[in-house]
């Protein structure tokens, strides 16, 4: 991709997102699902059987990580010097000279140097990205122009990830309650309580 070394002209920053009832029913849904696998999880006995309880949360778990992952708030911020990619677990920065390529056919992708980044769930709907929603194809133009129009920082570059904490305080909260209830569950099954 071609990329500019002008001065770097004031501009808006400049936002693609999934729609705000998108996330809205991928936040309701996702905290229903996780309810209702806390309190099977509760609600089981040693006597049901690891297995028997594996089986059972499988199909809630997969449930559970579709549709946060349809809806967990997808985005490219392009602001006036660096892009952020925002995905489910975690955000990228790029500068302009880090994006080789961008497509958006079957959802938005963009390649640097080191790997191609998909952002999934960006209109909202599988069908929707993998078929070419116009706001897929609109983030893709903006990015591509955003690339062109941007100065280069001439040092080869940034690329940075960063993890979202709040998925990560949802994870620590989860391990906490699963091996909180299995002490709990073994202490009774050993006799402790």
């Amino acid at each position: 991709m071609a990329h500019s070394s002008g001065p770097l002209r004031r501009r808006r920053a400049r936002r693609f997102h999934t729609s705000r009832s998108t996330r809205a029913f991928s936040v309701l849904g996702t905290a229903g699902m996780f309810a209702f696998m806390q309190w099977s999880l509760f609600t089981s006995t040693p006597r049901d059987g690891f297995w028997t309880c594996l089986v059972a949360a499988a199909p809630g778990g997969a449930l559970l990580w579709f549709i946060w992952r349809c809806g967990a708030s997808a985005g490219i911020n392009l602001g006036s010097r660096k892009l952020r990619v925002e995905q489910l677990f975690h955000s990228r920065v790029l500068t302009p000279d880090r994006v080789r390529a961008v497509r958006d056919e079957r959802g938005l992708a963009i390649r640097t140097p080191a790997r191609t980044i998909g952002v999934f769930g960006l209109s909202g709907s599988l069908i929707a990205d993998w078929t070419g929603n116009t706001s897929v194809r609109r983030a893709g133009a903006a990015v591509r122009e955003w690339v062109e129009t941007t100065p280069v920082s001439g040092d080869g570059g940034v690329e940075r990830v960063s993890v979202r904490r709040a998925l990560l305080t949802l994870v620590a909260a989860e391990v906490v309650a699963v091996g909180t209830y299995a002490l709990g569950q073994l202490a009774v099954a050993v006799g402790w309580l």
